[in-house]
């Protein structure tokens, strides 16, 4: 059975997604996310492997409030479309934005604090 490295909690918002050669984009909604990725609902289609950029938003009309990340499409399926994202290149405020959103879902801040330093000490 696989072992996810990070935790994952449920959280809906809405959020798009733009191929970084911008000939595909699409909007959706977050159905669970994670340090490493997220899992968006959508009518829309993306091919896999397709790199993307993504705009997670968090308060309706609040550019400041976004999550934005560069990731990667890994899996598409009935339950959704699945990115993984790219956080060596995410801006500090971003970063702090998808921390503090799992880590207040999660319960737990050190778990998440730890993932991530595990993740990028490999």
């Amino acid at each position: 059975m696989e072992k996810r490295r990070f935790s994952r909690v449920p959280f809906r918002t809405l959020a798009s997604l733009e191929s970084t050669d911008g000939s595909q984009s699409l909007e959706g909604e977050v159905k669970n996310l994670s340090l490493a990725g997220m899992l968006l609902e959508t009518d829309g289609s993306i091919e896999v492997n397709t790199d993307v950029r993504i705009e997670i938003f968090l308060m309706d009309g609040n550019p400041d409030m976004e999550i934005r990340v560069n990731g990667k499409i890994v899996r598409i399926s009935d339950e959704g479309i699945a990115v993984q994202f790219n956080l060596k290149g995410i801006n500090i405020d971003s970063l702090t934005h998808l921390r503090y959103v799992v880590s207040y879902n999660l319960g737990d801040g050190d778990t998440v604090m730890e993932e991530y330093f595990h993740h990028i000490d490999s």
